[in-house]
């Protein structure tokens, strides 16, 4: 089990006209601190994620950024109408 690091990696997927740009970025930490950035991903996408960074690494800060860019353009705005409603009916 690895107990720290420090580094950085990034990739590019996806098919036609709609690509991927995943990039995960750690950093030495008393505490194991998972933070995302970019695309909105799914809340059961993002657990999944942070239980199997979870199950490799004990410490660190670890930023998991997403960008999805269609037609060689980011896209910047994304609405979760799911996580909308939900916020909405707790208020």
């Amino acid at each position: 089990m690895i107990q720290s690091m420090t580094g950085y990696g990034s990739m590019t997927f996806g098919k036609g006209k709609n690509k991927y740009v995943l990039s995960i970025k750690t950093v030495n930490g008393r505490f194991l601190d998972l933070k995302f950035k970019g695309h909105e991903l799914d809340p059961s996408l993002e657990k999944d994620i942070k239980d199997l960074i979870s199950s490799k690494l004990i410490r660190g800060t670890i930023y998991v950024n997403l960008e999805l860019y269609q037609n060689n353009n980011i896209k910047t705005l994304y609405f979760n109408k799911e996580r909308f409603d939900s916020v909405l009916s707790i208020l």
